[in-house]
């Protein structure tokens, strides 16, 4: 027996998928062992990768006893929305999601639903389920980083609007939600996602989508700046996102792992 343990300390168990991530997963891995908390078990599930990962994974644990692809910090959550304490729907239903790699869950809880392998944002469709049971806690302390590079599913915003809609009506009869209630969040949903179309260069879908569910705008101000921002050229629109892109990278600096 150790008597230098401390058994009240908090058992953590990690699990990491992987796909084709050799230029991060090292990373990734390192910042895990380095936290307050190390696991007792990570578990890294490699799912067929062909560039070399599987080695790279090896390496980083046997050696041991995420930001953009240059790892330069572009943005924070802090200024996504405000979240706190709670009922998490109401956010979770428009689209407002935080870092998955964030969340920490209590087992009792996660044993209870099964996880859709058949949804490309299983995890948002398990915060669904979850927001059933009960309400989450927030912690406003900065505790991960998620890496952005150009094959994430969020970079696809009519593949994100499909996945949100679908999983929301998979589970609709678990959310205390009349169908006419959901219908409605529904078109409002898509109404917001009108910009994330235009900030991924499809103009001309955000414009179809904007005049298909103009009834899902909360204001006459919304529709006024929606439209000005459709109007805008795509040109013009990329400097501005660069412009926004440096000057974060200069606010928050480069990620130390």
């Amino acid at each position: 027996m150790n008597a230098g343990k401390n058994y009240n300390q908090p058992e953590v168990f990690v699990l990491v998928p992987s796909y084709n991530h050799a230029p991060f997963v090292e990373k990734c891995l390192k910042s895990i062992i380095k936290q307050t908390f190390s696991p007792k078990k990570l578990l890294v599930i490699d799912d067929g990768s062909q560039d070399g990962s599987p080695q790279t994974i090896e390496k980083v644990l046997n050696d041991c006893p995420f930001i953009d692809e240059h790892d330069q910090i572009i943005d924070c959550t802090s200024n996504w929305t405000s979240f706190s304490d709670g009922d998490m729907l109401p956010l979770l239903l428009r689209g407002i999601i935080f870092s998955s790699s964030s969340v920490v869950y209590r087992r009792s809880a996660l044993e209870k639903h099964s996880w859709n392998e058949n949804s490309l944002l299983e995890d948002y469709e398990l915060y669904l389920r979850l927001c059933a049971d009960g309400e989450f806690a927030f912690d406003e302390s900065v505790l991960c980083a998620w890496r952005q590079h150009g094959w994430n599913v969020s970079g696809d915003a009519p593949l994100m609007l499909e996945e949100w809609i679908s999983a929301q009506n998979r589970v609709a009869d678990k959310l205390n939600i009349s169908r006419e209630e959901l219908d409605k969040v529904q078109t409002e949903l898509k109404f917001d996602a009108v910009l994330n179309y235009i900030r991924s260069g499809r103009q001309r879908e955000a414009a179809k989508l904007f005049l298909e569910n103009i009834s899902g705008a909360k204001s006459v101000s919304q529709i006024g700046k929606t439209m000005f921002r459709l109007s805008i050229p795509q040109t013009l629109f990329k400097w501005n996102r660069q412009r926004k892109k440096r000057e974060a990278i200069k606010s928050y600096g480069k990620l130390e792992i």
